[in-house]
């Protein structure tokens, strides 16, 4: 099979739908484009786990389900966009109690998988990572950590925006008819301070915008070597009714996710995951000891302390980061009670004290060893 970026699926072409069941059994299925560049829009669930933002997807005009991924083809077998679920948390409170994870399932265009291969096939300045018995340099990819949505511009004349400004997006693309407005920006992300909910984004360096992609281009363009803006972006927003310019940072990632956990009294922390980050908050007195989970019959869940909460303070000493954290358990004893602060995730407070066990729960930590490619365990404290 080929991956055919260009031209893009358009509403009304026809694609086949080729794909495994939960069987393993091949299955293909005709259908139409309906929509091109639906906005993909999850919204945040108590539980922070992976969404996926700022992305336009494929609808077509018959509902196979969710219980199969695959590709869509032309008829000739060239894949024109992936076809993949993505999860969606629903919680129920009446006769089913709880959360359930529901799939929804939708087109992935081309062009969100050949900008990453783009980025990885050439000889990038990067973080080593061993790959199958071979180091390569991982590609470093920039990101404007802001979570968007669509508005369309009928309606964004209802909040003051001019008919001029309405008139260059029509122009600009005549497809979609909208313009991005800020839902939210990552906790401790550049763009924190300076983009609000609800702002308007009428041009990138001086482009008018109206879609996720045009935003994705003009970070990866900061890249290039002829362009001195110190990894900022030079925008035009629409807030409360006035046009305002504004710098906005950019974020650079390598994709390597956690690279280190420290288990403690049973409870697994870390540095927050993107998730945590996206929901908006950390905390001022120090994000960087996060639990991710508490084991059952643990000394953590035993004394009460629960997962998805910071733990700022033990015994009067802060612990803004894992390393702090580490300092102060390699200083705690066998059956020592330890007073711990804490902080939500919504920023309420707690304290609470509990009995360290270094019999049946020592203290250990993981790092992930990129030259190796492996987890490499230490054990901080114990018996």
């Amino acid at each position: 099979m080929f991956l055919i970026a260009e031209p893009p699926l358009q509403r009304g072409d026809s694609v086949h739908l080729v794909g495994l069941s939960k069987s393993l059994r091949a299955l293909s299925r005709k259908s139409i484009v309906t929509n091109s560049c639906a906005a993909l829009n999850i919204g945040s669930t108590i539980t922070p786990i992976y969404r996926a933002i700022n992305s336009e997807v494929i609808v077509l005009d018959t509902d196979f389900g969710s219980d199969f991924s695959g590709v869509l083809t032309d008829e000739r077998g060239q894949v024109q966009a992936l076809w993949g679920r993505f999860n969606r948390q629903h919680t129920f409170t009446f006769h089913l109690k709880g959360r359930l994870n529901r799939q929804l399932a939708m087109g992935i265009p081309v062009y969100v998988i050949s900008q990453v291969v783009e980025k990885i096939v050439p000889d990038e300045k990067g973080p080593t990572l061993l790959i199958n018995g071979i180091k390569r340099a991982m590609p470093l990819v920039r990101i404007l950590e802001v979570e968007l949505l669509p508005r369309l511009l009928s309606k964004a004349r209802n909040f003051g925006l001019s008919e001029e400004w309405v008139q260059v997006l029509v122009t600009k693309d005549p497809l979609r008819r909208q313009i991005l407005r800020v839902k939210g920006c990552w906790a401790g992300s550049k763009a924190e301070n300076i983009l609000e909910h609800g702002d308007m984004i009428l041009t990138i360096n001086g482009e008018p915008v109206t879609c996720f992609q045009e935003v994705e281009r003009a970070c990866q363009a900061l890249d290039n070597i002829e362009n001195d803006n110190d990894g900022n972006l030079k925008m035009t927003i629409f807030r409360q009714g006035r046009e305002i310019g504004v710098l906005v940072g950019t974020d650079v990632r390598d994709g390597s996710g956690t690279t280190r956990v420290v288990n403690w009294c049973g409870c697994i922390v870390q540095n927050p995951h993107p998730a945590v980050r996206a929901l908006g908050f950390l905390p001022e007195e120090g994000h960087g000891v996060y639990v991710a989970r508490c084991s059952p019959g643990s000394p953590v869940r035993r004394y009460g302390l629960s997962s998805l909460q910071w733990i700022v303070e033990v015994d009067g000493k802060p612990t803004p980061d894992l390393d702090a954290f580490v300092r102060m358990a390699e200083e705690l004893e066998h059956g020592q009670f330890v007073r711990i602060r804490t902080v939500m995730l919504n920023g309420k407070p707690g304290v609470l004290t509990l009995k360290q066990d270094l019999h049946y729960w020592p203290t250990w930590e993981l790092r992930f060893d990129p030259e190796a490619a492996i987890w490499r365990r230490k054990t901080i404290r114990g018996l």
